[in-house]
């Protein structure tokens, strides 16, 4: 398990995250970082995951002051 400290407002939220989720972090970074990005559903598909779940990812990445941006601005 692997545990990151996140700030929040202020404060440290602490989240663990096991081998298989933050490999699949991972690969969302590196396929999100890819000029062209991705849309939600070719993550989906990459990740082997539901629209809900790459949702739920993206939030996460968030929290850790990832910028992430659609084709409209700010996701």
């Amino acid at each position: 398990t692997v545990t990151f400290l996140v700030a929040v407002s202020g404060f440290f939220k602490e989240t663990a995250m096991r081998g298989k989720n933050l490999g699949q972090l991972l690969k969302a970074i590196d396929l999100l970082g890819k000029a062209e990005g991705m849309t939600i559903d070719e993550l989906a598909e990459e990740l082997h995951k539901g629209r809900r779940s790459v949702y739920r990812l993206i939030d996460f990445m968030q929290e850790l002051n990832f910028p992430i941006y659609d084709d409209k601005g700010a996701y």
